[in-house]
């Protein structure tokens, strides 16, 4: 099939909208937020507002304003920068801690020593990824040591993992051996399991790169989603999460890690602070349960 839709100026978006439905009361405000966000990435967030007529065309539900999908909007970009945030403080402490217990124990280069790591075809992988990342960083430390050591090769962990990815970290994590370094990693953040913490750091490396690419996160389906203990009082909640793959266990998830690192957070009220400011927001949408304020965890 051929795509045959032509690009609309911004007086005739305005046209479609209106005619679906939408009420716009002010046209020159919706003309300059349209101007600043397009309108391919504004439609998905209006087909929360909208409705199949019979003959399968998309309308919007009556009473829907402009207002209403740019809140929706608004919400999603407030969510992911306090989302990042949250994500960039844990990652700083895992990172830390990876590389602290792993070279206290086994030395400054033992990223690169395949003995500590259950698969070599991931090792090989990710020791190519730490490499490459090296070599093309333009970070100052990286450059000195290269400028002023000969041995070894490649410099020690604190500066070679430090320009590593969040994702390429979370695999080295998930890829060691079974450890007492290891289960200290894990044991750092509050968890006696370090099959919980690989999970939740490759679902925080997923949610960290779609905001940093600005792709929306309220209503997102997650591909990688975080496992959850056995014993869910591990996260202070009374009932285990309807649906694994939505953003609330993950929220759980990240604010046990943030409580764990400072116990001072203010992760869980900045949390309740926007669902507040964003009244409408659909929070079944997002996974979150009924009463879900009053579980320990949010209390």
């Amino acid at each position: 099939m051929h795509y045959s839709k032509p690009p609309l100026s911004l007086d005739d978006q305005i046209i479609h909208l209106q005619g679906k439905g939408l009420s716009i009361p002010d046209l020159q405000r919706a003309k300059k937020y349209l101007s600043s966000i397009s309108f391919y990435r504004m439609s998905s967030f209006m087909r929360h507002y909208q409705t199949t007529t019979g003959t399968s065309s998309k309308v919007f539900v009556p009473g829907t304003t402009f207002d209403d999908i740019l809140n929706l909007y608004l919400f999603d970009r407030e969510l992911r920068v306090l989302l990042f945030d949250a994500i960039e403080r844990t990652e700083v402490a895992f990172r830390t801690q990876l590389i602290h217990q792993l070279s206290c124990r086994h030395g400054s280069n033992w990223y690169e020593n395949n003995t500590l790591f259950v698969s070599r075809k991931s090792f090989d992988g990710d020791y190519v990824r730490v490499i490459t990342d090296v070599n093309r960083t333009s970070e100052q430390f990286v450059r000195h040591y290269k400028n002023t050591y000969s041995s070894p090769l490649f410099p020690p962990a604190w500066m070679a993992l430090e320009v590593a990815t969040l994702g390429l970290l979370s695999r080295l994590y998930k890829n060691l051996k079974s450890s007492p370094e290891k289960k200290a990693i894990a044991k750092h953040f509050n968890l006696h399991d370090p099959i919980l913490l690989e999970s939740w750091m490759q679902t925080m490396a997923y949610v960290r790169n779609h905001c940093a690419h600005h792709s929306r996160i309220w209503d997102r389906t997650f591909v990688i989603s975080p496992k959850l203990p056995r014993n869910i009082t591990i996260l202070q909640l009374t009932a285990r999460p309807v649906y694994h793959n939505k953003l609330y266990p993950f929220l759980c998830c990240l604010a046990h890690l943030r409580m764990a690192i400072n116990p001072n957070t203010q992760f869980r009220q900045r949390v309740k602070a926007l669902l507040r400011k964003y009244p409408n927001t659909r929070l079944q949408t997002m996974g979150f349960p009924a009463n879900w304020e009053t579980e320990p965890l949010w209390l």
